[in-house]
């Protein structure tokens, strides 16, 4: 109402400047993974600077049975600046009964490896890290992601003089 009697005074009004969203590349910021064995299930938080374009879990326990997880967002801030994803894993006793993003054949006490990678809002890997025992890395094999993230990448040694 105050709108239209402005505007019949010869009123203009006022002009917001257009939010404008960063095109960074998302980075993890938190993992947090959680087990409940009285529920059977597992959940992965993660929060990353910057928007994603989803996430991604690979989980195992020996290298050779591996499951794919999809994930995304939850909540996102409006300015573009932070993300947050879930996925909340139930049990499942029989591997043909597991469904990517929803059931998992590993139990709490199994304690898997999993890789988490993020990917931008183009669907692009992003940033990755790892979940559970990470001594087991060296179980991914060739047909899996690396997680040479360049946000993960170990700082320069410096140079001697």
């Amino acid at each position: 109402m105050i709108w239209a009697l402005l505007l019949a005074c010869g009123g203009t009004l006022p002009s917001v400047p257009p939010l404008v969203i960063p095109d960074d590349p998302p980075e993890i910021a938190t993992v947090l993974w959680t087990c409940s064995n009285s529920r059977e299930s597992s959940t992965l938080e993660v929060t990353t600077d910057f928007w994603t374009g989803g996430a991604e879990l690979w989980l195992t326990v020996d290298g050779s049975y591996v499951e794919r997880h999809p994930f995304f967002s939850i909540e996102a801030s409006a300015d573009g600046l932070a993300d947050r994803l879930r996925i909340v894993l139930g049990h499942r006793a029989d591997v043909r009964d597991v469904v990517p993003g929803s059931s998992t054949a590993f139990t709490c006490l199994d304690n898997p490896t999993g890789l988490l990678r993020v990917n931008d809002r183009a669907g692009e890997p992003a940033d990755c890290d790892f979940v559970g025992p990470t001594e087991r890395e060296f179980l991914w094999g060739d047909e899996l992601p690396s997680c040479d993230s360049p946000a993960r990448a170990p700082e320069p040694e410096p140079e001697e003089e």
